[in-house]
Formats: C-alpha cells, structure tokens, sequence
C-alpha cells in the first residue's frame, strides 16, 4: 500500500493520516490470515508491504474494496503482485475532482496540483 498524493511532497499530515487509516483497514481485513508485515515512513511517502494466506484474486477483491468504500480509500494505492483491478472485474479508479477515469485526467493534466491538495485536505479534514 502506498498514498496518492500529487505534488512532490509526499510525506505530510494527511499523507500520514491516510496511511495510518490504510493500515488499520487492512490490519482489521487481513489480521487473522496476515503473515508479515513491512512498513517504511520515507521521505518519498508512505509504503507497506504484506503478506497474506489468502489466493491473491480473493485479496484483491478485498483490497479493492477498502479502495472503493473507505472515506480515504481512493487515496490508497493497495496492489496486490499478479492481480490488477480488471482481472477480478473492477472498473478503473475515478477522478477526485471529476468522475472521469483517473488515467485520462492525469494524462491531459486536467485538474492542477492545487486544486486536487485542496480536495485531499477537505477529505482529510472530514475523516
């Protein structure tokens, strides 16, 4: 798992703040079957590594649910080695800002740096 966050600074309160919310979503998905877990808070952000006794497939359906479900979810990138959102079936992930495909956005640079901070900090400061 990592944090999405635009910009160069990757390290910062809501970077923390949606890790730690990451972390506790995926410690109370995953606990009972979790083999090891790896954390590193750098400078370049926020990084977990886990392991799970669960088929990857099933794995990725959980975690693609916290993805989409939790109020910080869409801040999270959990990927799972092998399995990507579309072979278990999910559509891409969304804008913040507009709805469209979050790939085409990025691509066409369509909403500034600034203006999706501003969106993280309100989700941020609801959560």
């Amino acid at each position: 798992m990592t944090v999405q966050l635009p910009g160069p600074e990757k390290r910062n309160r809501n970077s923390l703040l949606i890790a730690e919310a990451g972390m506790e979503a995926l410690l109370n998905r995953f606990g009972s079957v979790l083999r090891h877990v790896q954390v590193k808070d750098l400078e370049t952000g926020y990084e977990a590594y886990l392991a799970v006794n669960l088929p990857p497939r099933l794995v990725k359906t959980l975690c693609c649910e916290i993805e989409d479900t939790h109020p910080l979810g869409r801040l999270m990138d959990i990927d799972v080695v092998g399995v990507d959102r579309a072979a278990i079936g999910r559509p891409p992930r969304k804008c913040l800002l507009c709805g469209n495909e979050v790939r085409y956005c990025m691509r066409a640079k369509t909403h500034t740096t600034e203006e999706l901070l501003e969106k993280i900090e309100e989700l941020c400061a609801a959560y």
